[in-house]
């Protein structure tokens, strides 16, 4: 193995600190290994996390090739927004997320981050929006797929 997993959170992580630098409220971008850091409210008003969720799908290139596949990795983009304007109905929240979100996408979708693996790609997320004390949770989710030959 390459350590293309934690290199592709980590290209992700570049590539969002980057274009994410001209939104107002900057937005701070978290690796998971930033989360254990992370106590009650300290996050502050604006953050993106960015988490890899392990394997989403596996197939083989055929059935009498078992060692030979291709391995979808998932990765979560989580933005989190904390506003105490309309708390009530999320509004403020939705308002600071919103133009973090559109940025994210337009950064990620299609884009080929590492020169020798392939573009990342949208998903629709199974995972839905979360409001709790003042805070949003809005979730991204990317697939990344890669091929893996196993030593059989």
């Amino acid at each position: 193995m390459t350590g293309i997993f934690l290199e592709m959170e980590d290209a992700i992580v570049e590539r969002l600190t980057d274009r994410l630098a001209t939104i107002d409220p900057k937005p701070k971008v978290c690796r998971a290994a930033d989360l254990d850091n992370i106590k009650d409210r300290s996050q502050g008003e604006l953050r993106v996390f960015v988490l890899y969720n392990g394997i989403a799908e596996v197939s083989v290139m055929h059935e009498n090739a078992p060692n030979i596949g291709t391995l979808t990795n998932e990765y979560l983009v989580w933005v989190v927004a904390r506003s105490a304007k309309s708390h009530a109905d999320q509004s403020g929240t939705k308002m600071l997320a919103d133009p973090v979100l559109e940025k994210i996408i337009v950064s990620l979708m299609g884009a080929r981050l590492i020169k020798t693996a392939r573009a990342l790609h949208i998903v629709p997320s199974t995972i839905e929006p979360a409001y709790a004390e003042g805070f949003g949770f809005f979730p991204l989710t990317f697939h990344h797929r890669i091929n893996i030959r196993g030593e059989g």
